[in-house]
């Protein structure tokens, strides 16, 4: 061996093999940017579950020429995993549960990513609220009309 190649033996050894863009991996939970086709973060898991999961089935049907698959951050909480498990196996596809604890779980962290196993999509809007925006506008319109109706006690009383 000569002393370059002995060198690099050694410093893989004590750091690891080295990776392509490691921090853009760990943001899309293992794959590249150009393999996404659909990211949903906690914070938007949290504001609209039912949303989201549809936006999920939706993406599912609508990519059927590629072989996609779900990555599953481990943070997400048991039942929305297990609703994630099934829509996968309705549709036959593939996923995977990362409880890797270099994948954050901030708000803003990645939750769900659907991407494809094999090659690059190269989709430039893969944002959930902006790629399904109609189901996310149904959700704030449901929630603006109740508030609208209802009025308070005082209201009440003097109204009668």
């Amino acid at each position: 061996m000569t002393n370059d190649n002995l060198q690099e033996h050694l410093n893989n050894g004590l750091y690891g093999t080295p990776q392509l863009h490691p921090d853009e991996q760990r943001k899309y939970l293992g794959t590249f940017r150009e393999r996404v086709s659909l990211t949903i973060t906690f914070k938007e898991f949290s504001n609209n579950q039912n949303a989201c999961l549809t936006a999920i089935k939706q993406e599912i049907s609508s990519n059927t020429e590629e072989e996609l698959s779900i990555k599953i951050n481990g943070q997400l909480s048991s039942d929305i995993i297990n609703k994630i498990i099934q829509i996968s196996k309705e549709n036959n596809i593939k996923f995977e549960y990362l409880a890797d604890a270099s994948f954050s779980h901030d708000d803003d962290a990645n939750a769900i990513v659907i991407c494809s196993s094999k090659s690059a999509l190269h989709i430039e809007n893969i944002d959930v609220e902006s790629k399904y925006h109609e189901l996310f506008e149904r959700k704030s319109e449901e929630k603006n009309d109740p508030k609208e109706d209802k009025k308070g006690f005082l209201s009440k009383l003097f109204d009668l």
